[in-house]
């Protein structure tokens, strides 16, 4: 025969050592515990809470499962809280699940170390434990808390995620992090006025730190709106720095279209290291190098250099190809290409009409406002030039090529080279030049 308890207040039950309970309802039956009425289960993990409670034992006596409903809350003591609508307890496998329908179950903690609101929530959630028994958990046994179903994270007010599930680990001595997994859609992050999708997303609180896979969005940046895709993105909140790895393209209005392998954004720095290509606006203007270039916004100047002796910066214009171990590309202030100016074993291609113009130099200036580019050498050398159509030579302090494609050579200029002039340029060029190859071949 079952006995029926009532009590106005149901006296604490002790289940085990760090183990206690309360309720206002009563009903046992030899093998079902059942509450009801302000059901406050106290433990050194924490206090959950709710309107009703079933508690289950297994045939040897021991306690198992513990079921809640109705206005459950788990208040954590190493900080934080969930509510939801009912609540499962498994003792064997040292885990409390939550669920809700209806309404999404929140977690609030803002006993983070740096004292910064987190929020956390989704339809259901599972607290794992790790210690080999539940009525033995201590104040640090919380592995982690995993959320499932539409999941949405608010960090700091100004940083949202969503995502299909979250896995929150709280750190010892710190504020733990977070993984945001994508099953049938994208994570979705939103940071002040930027945007960003990802397959995967990794949070570091500790740190402020924030990591994405397979990430496409846009961030705002003193160059303007960047959008951007890469297969794996950090960012730093303290130092407002984001770096993009692998496969990266971001567009931009002023500066155009880039391709690295790796780049990194801060304040007023755009700076890439390895493969890159860069593609002016205009369509027509094309940079490319492996190396790296720095694009400064404080100084109004984009610096590409190549990082091996024997791979150059490679500069492509309309009719203009153009090899150099340096470039320099200098803006105005609303990021509109003034000039270029191009330094160290130049070596240029010019196709004029049809007519190809070969040479070498230490720097050029490329006027980007008349479109004229300079060529000048070391006090100790000189500009050399060979025009395929005619096969002109010249040698040259100084050499000037107009927007017309005219040519002016400037101080001390010689139509022909000398021994050494000769043989540096057959070895430059020759592949390219078959007039050349062959008025070299006769002589």
């Amino acid at each position: 025969m079952k006995i029926l308890l009532f009590f106005l207040y149901f006296p604490i039950l002790v289940i085990a050592q760090n183990f206690s309970l309360s309720s206002q309802n009563v009903h046992f039956d030899g093998q079902t515990l059942k509450l009801s009425g302000d059901i406050c289960l106290d433990h050194d993990i924490g206090k959950l809470k709710a309107k009703d409670a079933r508690f289950e034992k297994e045939q040897n006596g021991k306690l198992s499962h513990i079921f809640l409903k109705g206005d459950v809350e788990l208040v954590l003591k190493t900080g934080g809280r969930l509510t939801s609508e009912t609540a499962y307890v498994d003792l064997n496998k040292q885990t409390i699940e939550l669920s809700s329908a209806n309404k999404k179950i929140i977690f609030e903690d803002f006993q983070l170390a740096d004292k910064t609101p987190l929020f956390l929530s989704g339809h259901k959630v599972k607290c794992r434990l790790k210690s080999t028994s539940l009525q033995k958990a201590s104040l640090q046994d919380v592995i982690f808390l995993s959320f499932y179903d539409n999941v949405e994270i608010t960090y700091d007010t100004d940083f949202h995620v969503n995502g299909d599930k979250a896995k929150y680990a709280k750190g010892k001595n710190g504020n733990g992090e977070i993984f945001i997994y994508a099953k049938s859609k994208s994570c979705r992050l939103s940071y002040h006025e930027n945007e960003a999708t990802a397959s995967f997303c990794h949070i570091l609180l500790d740190d402020q730190k924030l990591e994405l896979k397979n990430s496409k969005g846009y961030y705002n940046t003193p160059f303007g709106l960047m959008n951007f895709s890469s297969e794996k993105l950090y960012f730093d909140k303290l130092q407002e720095k984001i770096t993009l790895e692998k496969n990266i393209i971001i567009e931009n209005a002023s500066i155009g279209k880039l391709h690295a392998e790796q780049v990194e954004i801060s304040k007023n720095k755009l700076k890439t290291d390895g493969k890159t290509k860069l593609t002016f606006p205009d369509h027509k203007t094309q940079i490319s190098c492996q190396g790296h270039a720095i694009l400064d916004n404080t100084k109004k100047i984009l610096v590409v250099k190549a990082l091996h002796d024997d791979e150059q910066v490679l500069l492509q214009d309309e009719d203009i190809t153009i090899l150099t171990d340096q470039l320099l590309v200098h803006y105005e202030k609303n990021l509109k290409i003034k000039e270029m100016i191009l330094e160290g074993n130049i070596r240029a291609s010019i196709n004029a009409s049809g007519n190809m113009t070969y040479g070498y130099a230490d720097k050029i200036i490329y006027s980007f406002i008349n479109k004229d580019l300079v060529f000048t050498s070391e006090p100790d050398k000189r500009v050399v030039f060979w025009q395929d159509s005619n096969q002109m030579k010249l040698s040259t302090k100084e050499l000037k090529i107009t927007k017309s494609r005219n040519i002016e050579g400037i101080g001390n200029v010689r139509f022909s080279f000398d021994i050494a002039e000769g043989k540096y340029f057959k070895k430059m060029f020759s592949k390219y030049m078959k007039k050349y190859e062959r008025n070299a071949k006769s002589q």
